[in-house]
């Protein structure tokens, strides 16, 4: 009765599964009486796991009779497979079937045939394996299925999915793929670049998932030797192998898998990718290195990566050591030098050069008792006094090594920028957006505190996008101007008050050219109009402008940030003409020259549509107004300088 049932079950099973999957594809996606297995399918694989715990070893004679339990037949189907509660029940009826039944051989077979033409079932028969091993005890499979992964030949669409088949497998065993490493590796050298990348991937979950924890030498040396073999793939002919390892790098980066050792070769190589000709590897190049900036190890200053403060701490320390070795005899005439060694001083010579000497006679030596070695009468004391001070000065040995680890890593971002510069003149979107977040990072971490690159960036405000190119990742779904004025933002006004706001802006401002102003005030507008300058901040660039007392190109710059500000926000004009016209025409050019502009800025007369004269757009004065009276005494009094010319230049278009 029992193998009549267990027959029924299966029979009914294959016919459904058949059944359903002809209505899908006549229907094509409508629904259908078929649609009613979907339903019943899961309760009845639990049914068949059920029976299948049973142990029905006696129930079967042959293996034909068994394997029609084989359920890969419904694993074919891929919506079977993105059911998790579907996939779940098979993975366990194939799991029992290996522990109860003895099919592990046709389980291997089955799950290499699977990989050999069903593209969708790469992760999931990896995710059966591990099952397999960890929850059923028959870790055998794992060590068999991969020698045999290493001895087939895999080609074409193929390798695609024994990718990811082991790419999954190392992310969820990564202590089993270890033993067999050494096989898989030899897939490096294969021509179909999807393997190489699956390699890569695979010695990155390695790593990240189990030897990141083995704190032993054997652990660490086997780290070492996959990091080698990952920097060797940076060259690898295939941009794509290229790409991949740098993301596998990052990851590690993310993990704290990053040996502090490699760091600076990683860093290195990483650099060197930044020239490379395709856009999507200098992509993660600068991924790369914003990852490694994020997660530095060098925080015992705050985190940020400061060389000047490293160098200052550097040489502090090695003063400090200089003069602790040379000055820190104790009592009993022993001092350190360096390594840690004890030299001892009890006579001028040293003890190498005594032995050099002819020895003393017996009576010679009862007579000067006093100059026996010193180390015959040390005490316990002496003897702990001297480790203690042994372990101070390795300790700031120890810190004189990170700092000069750390000075070196500055050293190296900093021979990033200039490419990273070149980077923002490209024409895709992607590459300039990463451009941008480094060169943010780079003065968020004060690696760089000049104004060069913000003066080079910001002329991206006049970057065309393309609206008819496709776009996938949703940081690129953002307007580039958008992105770019959220930068400005963090690098300038994140986490300061107005004040500090606006003497970093006057003091970048200062530092350009025509060009730049230009840019900048295109930039500084359209952040007005975002209402990012608020009425605070635009209060402390009056007050900057109207303090007489104060240096003249803090004055000329926050005359220069309002008249930006004002583009957009005419009406903070009209309360403060009274300042404009009694401060900005005095004996500076420059502040005359943007008082005239802001003063411009208040009306908008020019732009007036004839059929829209009486709406108020703007200020249009009379012609007896006393502005006209100023303007014209300026004129006169400063027409006989050259350097003034600019400025009545300004006047005329005013008027």
């Amino acid at each position: 009765g029992l193998e009549k049932y267990m027959l029924l079950v299966q029979w009914g099973v294959t016919v459904f599964e058949r059944h359903s999957v002809q209505n899908c594809e006549k229907k094509s996606g409508k629904k259908s009486k078929g649609d009613i297995w979907g339903d019943l399918k899961e309760e009845m694989l639990i049914r068949i796991r059920k029976l299948m715990n049973l142990g029905l070893n006696r129930l079967w004679t042959s293996s034909p009779e068994r394997d029609v339990f084989m359920i890969y037949y419904l694993m074919e189907n891929v919506n079977n497979v993105k059911k998790n509660g579907i996939k779940v029940q098979m993975q366990h009826i194939i799991s029992v079937l290996v522990k109860k039944y003895g099919y592990g051989e046709g389980a291997k077979t089955g799950i290499k045939q699977n990989l050999n033409y069903f593209e969708h079932l790469g992760e999931a028969m990896a995710e059966m394996v591990e099952m397999i091993v960890v929850e059923y005890g028959s870790g055998y499979l794992i060590d068999d299925l991969l020698d045999d992964i290493h001895k087939s030949e895999i080609k074409g669409e193929m390798a695609k999915t024994f990718s990811k088949f082991l790419i999954k497998i190392s992310e969820l065993l990564p202590k089993e793929t270890l033993k067999n490493m050494s096989k898989l590796i030899e897939f490096l050298d294969d021509e179909n670049y999807v393997m190489r990348c699956g390699i890569v991937e695979i010695l990155g979950n390695v790593i990240n998932g189990y030897l990141i924890g083995e704190k032993d030498e054997h652990g660490v040396k086997q780290m070492k030797t996959f990091y080698t073999i990952l920097e060797e793939r940076y060259h690898d002919v295939n941009a794509f192998v290229r790409s991949k390892v740098m993301s596998v790098m990052s990851g590690l980066c993310e993990g704290n898998a990053m040996l502090i050792s490699k760091r600076r070769r990683v860093l290195e190589l990483t650099c060197e990718r930044l020239k490379d000709k395709n856009s999507n590897v200098r992509k993660k190049a600068v991924q790369l290195i914003k990852m490694m900036i994020k997660t530095h190890p060098f925080c015992l200053d705050g985190g940020e990566l400061d060389d000047e403060l490293f160098k200052r701490k550097y040489e502090e320390l090695k003063e400090r050591l200089e003069r602790e070795m040379n000055l820190g005899m104790n009592e009993i005439g022993f001092k350190f030098v360096r390594g840690g060694e004890v030299s001892v001083e009890g006579s001028k010579e040293s003890k190498e050069s005594s032995e050099r000497k002819s020895k003393p006679s017996e009576s010679e030596r009862e007579s000067k008792p006093s100059e026996r070695e010193p180390s015959e009468s040390l005490t316990d004391k002496d003897k702990n006094l001297t480790r203690t001070d042994e372990l101070h000065l390795n300790e700031i040995q120890l810190q004189i090594k990170y700092y000069k680890d750390a000075i070196e890593f500055v050293g190296s971002l900093k021979q990033v920028g200039p490419i990273v510069q070149q980077m923002m003149g490209s024409t895709n979107k992607a590459e300039i957006i990463e451009a941008i977040d480094l060169i943010v990072l780079f003065y968020v971490y004060k690696i760089e505190k000049k104004s060069e690159m913000i003066k080079r960036m910001v002329h991206l405000i006049w970057f065309k996008e393309n609206s008819n190119s496709v776009v996938g990742e949703e940081e690129e779904k953002k307007s580039l101007k958008e992105h770019l004025i959220n930068c400005f933002r963090e690098i300038l006004m994140k986490d300061l008050n107005v004040k500090e706001i606006g003497m970093n802006l006057i003091k970048i401002i200062n530092e350009c050219k025509m060009a730049e102003l230009i840019s900048f005030e295109e930039l500084i507008s359209l952040m007005a109009l975002k209402e990012m300058f608020n009425e605070n901040l635009i209060n402390v660039f009056w007050g900057l402008f109207s303090n007489l007392k104060i240096e003249l190109n803090v004055r000329r710059g926050s005359i220069i940030i309002l008249s930006m500000i004002c583009k957009v926000k005419k009406e903070m004009i009209k309360e403060k003409m009274e300042i404009i016209l009694r401060l900005g025409f005095e004996d500076d050019s420059i502040i005359s020259k943007y008082s005239c502009i802001i003063l411009q800025r208040s009306s908008n007369f020019n732009k007036l549509k004839k059929t829209n004269l009486n709406e108020d757009y703007g200020i249009r004065w009379k012609y007896d107004n006393l502005i006209f009276n100023k303007l014209k005494l300026f004129c006169i009094n400063q027409c006989n300088k050259e350097e003034w010319l600019p400025v009545i230049e300004q006047i005329f278009v005013e008027i």
